[in-house]
């Protein structure tokens, strides 16, 4: 008598397609923040993933609006001008050989940024993690290094 009428689903099933779903949000809006070095290039790089069918133009619009506001940030932004040395998906090995990739790392002077892209609710081991990466750049002779936990999600910047 039930069949046809109800269909049952795993709710594991759900939350499973959900976390996919925010990895994979995570892993694209990580790969589109690779190429942008500068404010001016947000435009240009959303425009070749959509002229690619990487996106249709409610998406662009949509990552346009978030990118943006990212960049133009008060306590990042001046780390997205023009003339700015960053590296982006900066990669470093620590003491003991292991490798670790920032998602953002400018070198000026005796001042170091790093910068790391997070999408999802803010989580303490992020800021361990960012802690880690400065501990490398420090040993690297810097002595004032800064660090941006920058969530996607929200348009939030943390100095840790």
């Amino acid at each position: 008598p039930w069949a046809g009428k109800i269909s049952v689903r795993s709710q594991q099933l759900e939350l499973q397609e959900d976390k996919t779903t925010a990895s994979e949000r995570g892993s694209r809006i990580h790969d589109i923040m690779e190429h942008i070095h500068t404010a001016e290039d947000v435009e240009e790089v959303l425009e070749k993933l959509f002229h690619a069918g990487q996106t249709d133009r409610e998406e662009t619009r949509l990552l346009k609006e978030k990118i943006v506001a990212i960049v133009n940030h008060p306590l990042i932004k001046p780390w997205f001008e023009k003339g700015i040395k960053a590296k982006n998906e900066c990669g470093m090995y620590d003491a003991m050989g292991r490798f670790f990739r920032a998602d953002r790392v400018i070198l000026h002077e005796d001042t170091a940024v790093v910068m790391d892209y997070k999408t999802g609710t803010p989580h303490p081991s992020h800021t361990v993690q960012i802690s880690n990466y400065a501990s490398i750049i420090e040993k690297m002779g810097y002595t004032d290094v800064k660090k941006y936990l920058v969530y996607l999600d929200y348009n939030k910047v943390e100095l840790v």
